[in-house]
């Protein structure tokens, strides 16, 4: 099938509130709202429906049609809506702090009002006051937030109106709810489309959240489409018991308060964390699925863009969700006498019938559909085909190097302020590299530390300025592919400040023991065959790799979520796992997929880090972080009322928020151990460290955030952990462009404060301030109680952590981005030949010009939401209005935009004519090979 790409319109549900949902929109304002998007499900559903002849053609990524049909709308707010388990625990405390309050009431009517009596009162109506709130999901809201909320319930009921069209909600997809984006179509089709997407009839009763996500994976971009449907066999999952595994889950207990004097003050009711050594159930094949050597050539002919043949794919249908791994399906069921593999619906089907044996946990629908024949039926029968949202890509095409997380970084408690800036010196050497030799930035692209394959086949993303400069280093010289070298070593040198360096390793799909998976296969089939597996606990393969690496998934909080395996190779990898290629097989027997964050196996990704400086550091032999009681959405009526609560979970994510609170906690590891503790099962251990428990509370809150739209669970982070966090440590400044403001500009003030009492005590000041000179002790004094007070302390904590020395040392390390090279006008390197200059058309692109310059200037300093595709599109039309296109109207913008001492914006000409530009010298290139090739034969014939 082509790659079809659109254009709809995304905005915020605020807009549509605002307008009273009922917007009228001019064109101008329209193409600002328009984002490009690949095609999915919906936009198929779409495209058949409508049966628009321009949505066939779209097929030009640069030029994609406008579908008006669908419309998503940012339906985020910043409003904390706790889940009915942290209500109810609420009530139940605030009950038992009642009934206290009433016994006390009652002993005050029989005995004299004691200061002791008032003081346990006055007590136990604060307690209730001050904690009972945090848990009021009413309480929390302002007007604002319920007014928004009405608004909300309004828009799922109802929908909205633009331009006379009246658009009703659709879904939305997981990935979508955590970032609060619902789709919504046109009325006209809008029956047609649910009906598309319920397959069968929609069910009466069932676990709303997880039928809406798996109904919405249409809302995948997906990279390709099958044209014919697979056969599809469907077999159990397999799970096995893991015994004696360390785990710390949440249990109730306390938070302790202490007096001066030691005796306690308070205890506060919260989650704490409790030892234990458990047997954990885990699922084998977690949303995992094998495909044949057949069929993956299926696959790969499918994919337009591929360098390389593809061994695992993300595939996509409606509720089906997984990755399917190559494997000689075929082969290994002759070697070991299958000939019929038994589905979930009891059929036997014949081996040879097979292009895909399926984990039932990879289909989605079981739950949805009488059997899998039904739901394979209506799939065919709606013309949905198999899409492939992502693959993976060979070793040699993939990164070597790729940036840091500084979640990795920050969680190897050993590591030193000098590790770290060892591990930073292959970013520093490619930065001077660049600055030597410009060409070498398209690593940057790739985050590759192959920097000498500069002459590999360009990527159609990479910028037209980075394609021009690996066509033709001279055009290192061009003002605006010099711009766009600086903008980019820019960058990557603030977020190596914020730990984003580049370590040796790669990012690769997570895969079950296929060797076992199959083995399943036959033993659950009835065959006499024993469930193997090929890799032992604390063992994975990756082909090529041998010895002890470091296993990391993001999000993470602890050291106890990252995996040290042994990656091996024996006689059954190399029998059956010899063709894989950049994937990551984990073993089956053990709980290393869990100790990830709860990973599975239906699209995660492991980062294999390849730096011996990191593995070495890491703890091993942690406890596990599980939450024990795993939350499960309830079966509830499929009804209006009930899918918008399930909506109304989606306001906002807060995975974000609990990672930069574990980071603050981070930067506070200096101060492990605190004078209040935690209490749990009645006894206080005053050797818990605080801070660790609270990392490991984080952990747990974190999990559940993940899952909160399917599950309908979040945790507050406790009052106690909430007080104590402070600021985000010195390198996030360089995450956060706000927070980089607002250091600045205190950070001058406390400047200008030092000066001032400097120059107060006779200090010289106008030299730049020596930090090693000696001060008077009064003088020092009272600097430091001048930056002691509010208005001079610094938005982030400059402890001495490794992660902060790191971005101290990069700092005094940045050097200046500049070329050796300076900007020279080269535009004779791509001047197109064989036109000549008209007056009047010289004229009126001049007029163009400068009508650009204004509008950009005034869109970029006003910082409007701007679409700047749909932007220059529109001054492409004004110059294909006066009869210029393609290579003429590159030859009038270069004589426009590149007179000498013009120091004015020159992207206008590489945003209109960037693909003329990279044809231009690309048949410069040419014409220098045959030049050279008959030189040489010249040459050859002359000797």
């Amino acid at each position: 099938m082509p790659n079809y790409t659109y254009s709809v319109i995304k905005m915020t549900a605020r807009k549509v509130f605002n307008a009273d949902f009922n917007m009228n929109l001019t064109d101008g304002k329209i193409d600002d709202l328009l984002v490009n998007e690949p095609d999915n499900g919906y936009f198929g559903i779409i495209r058949r429906l409508t049966n628009k002849q321009n949505y066939y053609n779209s097929t030009d990524a640069k030029n994609p049609a406008y579908m008006k049909e669908i419309i998503f709308l940012d339906c985020s707010y910043d409003n904390k809506i706790y889940s009915q388990e942290d209500l109810n625990w609420a009530k139940q405390y605030d009950d038992e702090q009642l009934k206290k309050l009433n016994d006390i009431k009652m002993n005050l009517e029989k005995k004299k009002q004691t200061d002791e009596v008032i003081k346990k009162l006055e007590k136990v109506e604060f307690s209730i006051s001050k904690y009972s709130r945090v848990y009021d999901r009413y309480e929390k809201k302002n007007k604002n937030t319920i007014a928004y909320e009405k608004n909300l319930d309004l828009l799922i009921d109802t929908g909205f109106v633009l331009n006379g069209i009246h658009y009703y909600l659709v879904g939305m997809s997981g990935n979508m709810a955590r970032h609060g984006i619902k789709g919504f179509v046109s009325e006209d089709i809008y029956d047609d489309v649910m009906a598309y997407s319920y397959l069968i009839d929609k069910p009466k009763k069932c676990k709303i959240p997880k039928y809406e996500a798996y109904r919405n994976l249409l809302f995948t971009s997906c990279r390709a489409y099958v044209d014919e449907l697979p056969r599809i066999c469907v077999i159990d999952d397999y799970s096995i018991d893991i015994p004696n595994v360390s785990v710390k889950y949440p249990a109730d207990g306390f938070y302790v308060k202490y007096n001066n004097d030691g005796s306690i003050k308070e205890k506060i009711p919260r989650k704490v964390m409790k030892s234990d050594v458990r047997t954990i159930t885990i699922n084998c094949f977690d949303g995992a699925a094998i495909h044949s050597s057949e069929y993956n050539n299926v696959l790969y002919r499918s994919l337009p863009d591929a360098k390389s043949i593809p061994k695992s794919y993300q595939l996509r249908l409606p509720f089906v969700k997984g990755v399917s791994t190559c494997f000689d399906l075929h082969g290994f069921c002759r070697e070991y006498g299958i000939e019929y593999i038994k589905d979930i619906d009891g059929s036997m089907v014949p081996q040879n019938e097979i292009d895909i044996l399926m984990t039932q946990s990879m289909y989605k629908g079981a739950d949805f559909f009488p059997s899998f024949k039904v739901y394979y039926e209506a799939v065919k029968d709606k013309g949905f085909k198999l899409g492939i949202s992502n693959y993976n890509k060979s070793a040699e095409e993939s990164a070597q190097y790729v940036k840091a997380n500084y979640q990795y970084l920050q969680n190897i408690s050993a590591l030193t302020t000098e590790d770290l800036i060892q591990l930073s010196h292959y970013f520093t050497d490619y930065v001077e590299k660049v600055l030597n030799d410009p060409c070498k930035a398209i690593g940057f692209l790739k985050t590759d530390n192959e920097d000498d394959n500069i002459n590999e086949t360009i990527e159609n993303k990479t910028p037209y300025t980075f394609q021009a400069l690996q066509l033709c280093p001279e055009m290192a010289k061009d003002e605006c592919v010099r711009s766009s070298v600086t903008h980019l070593l820019k960058n990557a040198i603030n977020q190596a400040k914020n730990c984003r360096i580049l370590i040796k390793g790669g990012y690769k799909y997570l895969v079950p023991d296929l060797y076992m998976l199959m083995c399943w296969a036959g033993k659950n089939s009835g065959y006499d065959i024993e469930v193997k597996p090929c890799l032992k606990a604390g063992e994975m393969y990756c082909t090529g790799k041998v010895g002890r690496y470091s296993v990391f998934r993001s999000p993470q909080l602890l050291e106890n979520e990252i995996n040290v395996v042994n990656l091996v190779e024996n006689d059954i990898t190399k029998r059956w796992f010899g063709h894989l290629d950049n994937i990551l097989i984990v073993n089956s027997c053990s709980a290393d997929m869990m100790r990830m964050q709860t990973a599975d196996y239906d699209g995660d990704e492991g980062f294999l880090c390849e730096e011996d400086i990191i593995t070495s550091k890491v703890k091993t032999g942690l406890p596990l972080i599980i939450n024990v009681n795993e939350s499960k959405p309830p079966v509830l009526p499929y009804t209006k009322e009930n899918i918008k609560e399930y909506h109304k979970r989606t306001l906002n994510c807060l995975i974000g928020e609990i990672t930069n609170k574990s980071c603050c906690l981070h930067n506070k590891t200096n101060q492990l151990k605190t004078t209040n503790q935690l209490e749990l099962d009645g006894t206080i251990d005053p050797n818990r460290i605080k801070t660790l428990e609270d990392l490991e509370y984080l952990s747990i809150q974190i999990q559940l955030e993940t899952d909160y739209v399917k599950a309908g669970i979040r945790w507050d982070t406790p009052a106690d952990i909430e007080y104590n966090l402070g600021n985000l440590p010195y390198f996030m400044r360089y995450r956060y462009l706000q927070l980089n403001k607002e250091f600045k500009l205190v950070n001058a003030k406390r400047n200008n404060a030092k000066n001032n009492i400097l120059k107060k005590h006779g200090y010289d000041v106008k030299v730049k301030y020596d930090k090693e000179q000696k001060i008077d002790s009064k003088t020092e004094t009272e600097i430091r109680n001048k930056m002691n007070e509010k208005k001079y302390r610094l938005p982030v904590s400059c402890c001495k952590t490794p992660l902060n020395g790191l971005c101290q040392h990069l700092e005094k390390w940045t050097p200046i981005i500049r070329y050796k090279l300076q900007s020279e006008d080269v535009s004779e390197l791509f001047m197109p030949t064989g036109f000549e200059i008209e007056t009047n058309i010289l004229d009126a692109v001049k007029a163009i010009y400068e009508d650009y310059l204004q509008e950009s200037a005034k869109r970029s300093s006003h910082k409007q939401n701007t679409n700047w595709n749909v932007f220059y599109k529109r001054y492409l039309k004004q110059f294909e209005n006066i009869g210029l296109q393609d290579r003429e109207l590159l030859f009038y913008l270069i004589k426009v935009c590149y007179v000498p001492d013009n120091k004015k914006s020159k992207n206008i000409v590489w945003s209109l004519c960037g693909d003329t530009i990279i044809e231009i010298l690309k048949e410069r290139n040419n014409a220098n090979d045959k030049n050279n090739n008959a030189a040489n034969e010249a040459d050859q014939r002359v000797a």
